[in-house]
């Protein structure tokens, strides 16, 4: 008869086989590490798509200097007298998109400034070095902050609310 040694003879299991700590630990660990890669590469496409369209923007409508709203003026008050106070000064860009619901800009182009004083707004053309056009606003539609900006999506307006346009017989003062 022959006699075993259970004694001696061992089963060798690989370390953690079955062991509960690679369910409770290893397992989300994994799962941890794959989230958060997977959320760090939308991250960093959502940055380069924000990166792209930053770029790709013009910088159309940049915040003008003193210097150069004094320019723009001294330039336009040679053409029409002016008021002391410095307007605040846009820049026109999109003059196509805007064009269609507000008449006003008619015969504006791209790069023609915006002077915008509290009770009349003008579109000067800096190239050709002419007025464009001028609109009127009546005192009841001063709002408190200029909402005549150009931009691609129109607002629309109400009519008591359209500037009241520049007209020969409306520019000429009458004897009292």
């Amino acid at each position: 008869m022959i006699k075993s040694n259970r004694k001696s003879q061992k089963i060798i299991q690989p370390p953690l086989s079955g062991h509960p700590l690679i369910f409770f630990l290893v397992i989300p660990l994994v799962i941890s590490i794959a989230i958060g890669a997977v959320s760090l590469k939308l991250y960093l496409d959502a940055q380069n798509k924000l990166n792209k369209f930053e770029s790709q923007k013009s910088p159309a409508n940049p915040t003008p200097s003193i210097d150069e709203i004094k320019n723009i003026v001294k330039k336009a008050g040679k053409h029409i007298l002016l008021p002391e106070n410095l307007p605040q000064l846009i820049n026109v860009t999109n003059v196509d998109s805007i064009k269609k619901d507000q008449p006003f800009f008619k015969n504006a182009r791209n790069g023609n400034k915006l002077l915008i004083y509290p009770n009349k707004v003008i579109i000067y053309d800096p190239v050709r070095d002419i007025i464009i056009d001028i609109a009127y606003l009546k005192p009841t539609d001063i709002p408190a902050v200029p909402t005549v900006i150009p931009s691609t999506t129109p607002v629309p307006t109400s009519p008591a609310s359209e500037p009241v346009k520049d007209t020969p017989s409306s520019s000429i003062p009458t004897p009292a």
